[in-house]
């Protein structure tokens, strides 16, 4: 894995921030996931992956932060995390290639070197006919002008 990366670091598993306003419109927008298939691309400390399984869906998360894997994994063991990169494609070994029904990036766009690796990567996994789930918070851009 590459070691070029900012680190983040999470103490627990509660719901984030965003999560205030972001899980109340996924809530009324989500139905019953019948198992479909997702794969959250940043998913830092597990909590919105543990919100999609509680709707049934199945899914798998993606982070680079080592303490927020170890936190997803210790919180909601019932999951699958993975400690990867997620522009990386070479560390996605254990992750099956074109099986995702939906792929969610949540927070994350804004904070990769290379987004249009992102989207190689979201091509590379997700089903023919699949969704992509993308949330870019500007506020974070405007920080940086």
């Amino acid at each position: 894995m590459t070691q070029n990366h900012p680190q983040y670091f999470y103490k627990d598993a509660k719901h984030t921030q965003s999560d205030s306003y972001l899980l109340p419109v996924f809530n009324d927008i989500l139905e019953n996931g019948s198992g479909l298939k997702v794969l959250d691309l940043g998913c830092g400390n597990g909590g919105f992956c543990n919100f999609l399984c509680e709707k049934g869906y199945d899914v798998t998360g993606v982070d680079i932060s080592e303490s927020g894997i170890e936190m997803a994994r210790k919180t909601y063991p019932h999951l699958k995390f993975v400690r990867s990169d997620i522009c990386d494609l070479e560390d996605f070994r254990e992750i099956e290639k074109g099986a995702f029904d939906v792929i969610v990036a949540m927070e994350v766009i804004e904070h990769l070197q290379y987004p249009r690796k992102l989207m190689k990567v979201v091509k590379k996994y997700l089903k023919q006919g699949g969704y992509f789930w993308s949330l870019l918070l500007i506020m974070d851009i405007l920080k940086i002008w």
